[in-house]
C-alpha cells in the first residue's frame, strides 16, 4: 500500500485533475480505503469550491468586464477627440499667425515705386556676349509684407490706350512682428532693349503709358466685373504711386 504522505503530496494535483489516468486510479483506490486521506481530500475539494465563483459572482464579473471595456473605449474616444482638437488648434494657429493676411495701409514714403536702368551682359543666339540695358520698376516698402495683390487692364483714355494697375501689399501676424531690417523690394516689371521683356503682375503692355495706384480693394471683383470706365474710376479710392512710360529717359 502506498504511503499516505505520498498520497497527500499528490492530492492537490488529483483535485486539479492534472494527473495521468494510472495515477488517478491509484489515488482513488487509496482514498476509498484510507479515511485520513479521504478526509484530507474532501477538505481540499471543499476549499477549492469555495474559491470558485458562484453564478452571482460570475454575473458581477461579467458586469465589471463590460464596464471596463466601455471605459477603455471612452478613453480611446476621448484621446482621439483631444488629438483632433490639438491638430485643429495647431493648424488654425499656424494659419492665423503665418497665412491670414490683412492689407497694409498706404503711408507716404513708406510704399513707393522707383524706376531703374541697369546695363547687363547677356549671351546672344550665336553664343557671343553682348550688353543691353534692363529697365525695371521696383515696388519698395519699408514694412515687411506677406504677399502682393495686383490687377491690370489696358483701357482707352482720351482716345489713347494706357495700362492701369491697382496693387496693394498684405501682412500677417508673423511679418508684422518680424524685425523690419532693410527696405523690402519687389520687381513689378523688367524690360530689356535687346531681349524679350519680362512682365510681372500682369503688366502686358510695357510700351504703353502706365499708371500704378495703391488700392486696398477686392481686386478679383474689380478685374472681372467692372467695365473699363468703372475700372478706371477705382483710382479715386487709391493713391497714385507712379505714372509714365517705362522707356522714357
Amino acid at each position: 500500500m502506498i504511503d499516505c504522505a505520498i498520497i497527500k503530496d499528490l492530492l492537490p494535483l488529483y483535485v486539479d485533475d492534472v494527473l495521468s489516468e494510472e495515477s488517478k486510479a491509484l489515488i482513488s483506490g487509496h482514498i476509498a480505503m484510507c479515511e485520513s486521506c479521504k478526509t484530507d481530500f474532501l477538505h481540499m475539494q471543499s476549499e477549492i469550491k469555495k474559491l470558485q465563483p458562484n453564478d452571482e459572482t460570475k454575473a458581477e464579473i461579467a458586469v465589471l468586464k463590460r464596464m471596463k471595456h466601455k471605459q477603455l473605449w471612452q478613453k480611446v474616444i476621448v484621446s482621439a477627440v483631444v488629438a483632433v482638437i490639438a491638430l485643429a488648434v495647431t493648424v488654425g494657429a499656424n494659419w492665423l499667425i503665418f497665412h491670414k493676411d490683412t492689407p497694409i495701409e498706404y503711408k507716404k514714403d513708406g510704399i513707393r515705386i522707383e524706376r531703374s536702368s541697369v546695363e547687363e551682359f547677356y549671351v546672344t543666339n550665336d553664343g557671343s556676349v553682348a550688353t543691353g540695358v534692363i529697365t525695371a520698376l521696383d515696388l519698395i516698402s519699408d514694412s515687411d509684407f506677406y504677399a502682393n495683390y495686383a490687377t491690370t487692364r489696358r483701357i482707352e483714355k482720351n482716345g489713347e490706350y494706357i495700362e492701369v494697375m491697382y496693387i496693394y501689399l498684405s501682412q500677417t501676424m508673423f511679418t508684422r512682428w518680424r524685425p523690419r531690417g532693410n527696405e523690402h523690394i519687389f520687381r513689378l516689371i523688367s524690360v530689356s532693349d535687346v531681349a524679350s521683356w519680362g512682365p510681372h503682375l500682369g503688366i502686358n503692355y510695357p510700351s504703353l503709358p502706365l499708371e500704378i495706384y495703391y488700392l486696398v480693394a477686392p481686386l478679383d471683383k474689380i478685374a472681372f466685373t467692372l467695365n473699363d470706365e468703372d475700372f478706371y474710376a477705382q483710382k479715386n479710392d487709391g493713391v497714385l504711386l507712379w505714372s509714365g512710360t517705362l522707356f522714357e529717359e
